[in-house]
């Protein structure tokens, strides 16, 4: 049975048409592409391959229309359990005490969330496969529990990136102004140095968390030792990064890899070829929110009000503050009590 409404069009012409009727075509194409591969009796009756497997669950991702970045992760896991199991081999191979023993091996290779990501989408394509009657049972994919992230850097390890920070290389630039004003990584990437004030070493710019059609612009200080490092690269004019770069800046593993949470290189097979790659070491997992956060709570600590901090973070409420904020140690409240104390005792 084969169901063609646009004859002669497929996903990958649709996808470079503009509008909403290409998108509306090309996922009806990608939907006839589904209705043929569960209606043909022969593709049935042939045994399901690795490859197959995957590419089914690739264009149930497509039908439903989920974002290109859902998309690019499915992509980047499906080449992960290529290099695992062989395209041609059946699928009937990914049994239950294989997929532990590849949770093992990967567990040893990468972080928790890359583990648990390439386990998701192992699991959503056996279930999809099973459910239309072209896989006969459906092995148990133990997937781990997203692992927690820590909110506030440590003042060690901000230390030791503020010592290894070296502002000309784009990646380090963009971490230097995510710690040294703690706005939003998205932000940063769009600054221009027309946006820096040095004499009162603040940042003007606009947020990018806004509804559209209301705009908010926002001024911050540049906190210590940013403005320093920034005059090492100062220019006048344009961009402090370029559009090619920016549409990935990989902090959180350039944050990992000088914190010494990557091991030794070492090398493998990977479908066919030898790739070099390092060991996760475990460690605090900073995202580049973390620095946000971290800075919010050290403003307070440093004796700043909540409403004083509002301000320089842009929040919309001090319920926003509050949840921002996360206490290290007792110091503040030791000295809100000394400062109390001092008030209410009475003077001789």
């Amino acid at each position: 049975m084969r169901i063609n409404r646009h004859p002669g069009r497929t996903w990958e012409s649709c996808r470079t048409e503009d509008g909403p009727t290409a998108r509306r075509v090309a996922a009806d194409r990608v939907r006839e592409l589904l209705a043929e591969w569960r209606g043909d009796a022969e593709a049935r009756s042939a045994a399901l391959t690795v490859e197959g497997l995957l590419g089914y669950h690739r264009a149930r991702l497509r039908a439903s229309e989920v974002s290109a970045d859902h998309l690019a992760k499915s992509e980047w896991a499906y080449r992960h359990l290529l290099a695992r199991w062989p395209a041609q081999a059946p699928a009937e191979a990914i049994t239950g005490r294989a997929i532990l023993e590849y949770s093992a091996d990967l567990q040893e290779r990468y972080s928790p969330g890359t583990v648990r990501g390439i386990l998701v989408v192992l699991r959503a394509a056996l279930a999809a496969a099973h459910r239309d009657g072209r896989l006969s049972r459906l092995p148990d994919v133990p997937v781990p529990a997203m692992p927690r992230r820590a909110v506030r850097v440590s003042e060690e390890d901000l230390a030791v990136l503020w010592s290894k920070l070296d502002v000309r290389k784009p990646t380090h630039l963009l971490l230097a102004l995510v710690m040294g004003t703690g706005m939003r990584e998205r932000d940063a990437l769009h600054l221009t140095w027309e946006a820096i004030d040095w004499r009162a070493r603040t940042i003007t710019f606009q947020m990018s968390k806004r509804r559209v059609g209301q705009p908010k612009r926002l001024t911050i200080p540049m906190f210590s030792p940013l403005p320093e490092r920034l005059e090492a690269i100062r220019r006048d004019l344009g961009p402090l990064f370029s559009g090619t770069w920016r549409r990935g800046s990989s902090l959180r593993r350039t944050v990992a890899s000088m914190l010494g949470h990557w091991g030794e290189p070492y090398t493998h097979q990977e479908g066919g070829r030898t790739v070099t790659r390092r060991r996760w070491v475990p460690g605090p997992a900073y995202g580049p929110h973390a620095f946000r956060h971290t800075l919010t709570s050290r403003l307070v600590d440093a004796g700043a009000t909540l409403h004083e901090t509002m301000q320089a973070m842009g929040h919309e409420s001090i319920k926003t503050t509050l949840g921002y904020y996360h206490q290290q140690d007792a110091a503040p409240v030791l000295r809100m009590r000394d400062r109390l104390e001092a008030q209410l005792t009475p003077q001789k």
